[in-house]
């Protein structure tokens, strides 16, 4: 009976102490998820103040803690009315107050630049927070649209001639790459714009298999919808103004900006669950927050120019002193006006629309001239 007695004990013993172990290695589990959970979020809060500090400053760095975690799930995602919020499997950090547009892989080192788009009398800052990067063309012509379209979308991208994470440029060609055209290296920024400049050669669709980082982006008068298989295709009808389609046969975007292609090319293909990729979001994140800032910008830069347009006019002597610097501001400040007038209407359209995305570019072209002149004039 002693016998049978101990035998229950050690047997409960061993049942117990194997649940106590199972408790154990369970808490530790969750405790390592919950560290690393945390130190996922901290680097993702430094990206962001790091951003900031870009975007301020103007000065390019290069951001290694990136490379320490996963973050590929993440991405900028905006449900209005909440604030836009850098999105994780793991969480979330929020609010993201800046334009910051980041493309997160697996354990990669990223570069954070900031560029700007310049409307004259204002300019849409933004944040670039990239991996190492190669961006293709494969230009189906030789007009100058199409070349205008990779030189502008060449200039957005950080120039990583001084650093070890590196944007690079090239062509494919049926099944040639041509990547090494930089004295037999691959070209980045201010070196392809060069090349750019002097080489014109159309090419055939490109049939090579490509690395993950690599970014393919035709330009033709054929793009369509379900036409190519990887990338983009950007499709000019003026010279800033055109179509991009993607491997989604659903997808047609309108771009009047370089940055609208940008977006696309940053946020990818990947779908949530409802149907949305992370291009679609960050496309329409930028929109937003570009037509909010322009409509905030022409208000503050309108009101300026009716206070300067009424003082200079009072000032203004035609009889005595037509050449004055009051008499030669003035008309223009009440030109500045008006066109900024309009500039706020159309911040009102949909961005999706081509041509209500072409009044608002005509309305932008038009603030900008008169602006330039008011420099010329010596009035700003």
């Amino acid at each position: 009976m002693i016998t049978v007695y101990k035998a229950f004990q050690l047997v409960l013993g061993i049942i117990f102490s194997g649940f106590i172990l199972f408790f154990l290695i369970q808490y530790a589990s969750d405790y390592s998820s919950f560290g690393k959970t945390k130190q996922s979020l901290t680097v993702l809060n430094n990206l962001k103040k790091t951003s900031e500090s870009v975007y301020f400053s103007g000065n390019p760095v290069v951001f290694n803690d990136t490379k320490m975690f996963d973050f590929s799930s993440c991405e900028i995602a905006w449900n209005e009315p909440e604030p836009p919020a850098i999105k994780c499997d793991f969480g979330e950090i929020s609010p993201v107050s800046l334009p910051i547009f980041p493309h997160f892989e697996d354990r990669k080192e990223s570069i954070i630049d900031a560029e700007e788009i310049d409307y004259g009398w204002w300019r849409f800052r933004f944040i670039t927070a990239l991996p190492e990067m190669h961006v293709i063309f494969i230009p189906e012509d030789i007009e100058d649209k199409t070349w205008n379209i990779m030189k502008n979308l060449t200039r957005i991208f950080p120039d990583t001639q001084n650093f070890h994470v590196k944007i690079t440029f090239g062509f494919c060609d049926g099944n040639t790459l041509l990547e090494n055209i930089c004295g037999g290296k691959p070209c980045e920024r201010e070196a392809f714009l060069k090349v750019l400049d002097f080489y014109r050669a159309k090419a055939s669709p490109c049939n090579t298999a490509l690395e993950k980082n690599y970014i393919l982006v035709t330009v033709s008068q054929s793009c369509r919808q379900a036409r190519i298989s990887q990338g983009i295709c950007v499709k000019p009808v003026s010279p800033e103004m055109g179509y991009i389609y993607t491997p989604r046969s659903q997808d047609i975007f309108v771009y009047k900006d370089p940055v609208d292609i940008l977006a696309l090319i940053i946020g990818g293909n990947e779908e949530d669950i409802l149907g949305k990729s992370s291009g679609e979001k960050l496309y329409h994140f930028k929109n937003t927050l570009l037509l909010k800032n322009l409509a905030i910008a022409a208000e503050f830069v309108r009101e300026k120019s009716y206070i300067l347009r009424s003082e200079y006019q009072k000032r203004c002597d035609p009889q005595h002193n037509p050449e004055s610097i009051y008499c030669r501001c003035y008309p223009l400040y009440n030109q500045l006006y008006s066109k900024l007038g309009n500039v706020m209407k159309h911040t009102g359209n949909d961005y999706t629309k081509y041509g209500e995305m072409e009044m608002l570019k005509l309305a932008l072209e038009e603030s900008k001239s008169i602006y330039a002149d008011l420099i010329k004039n010596g009035c700003e």
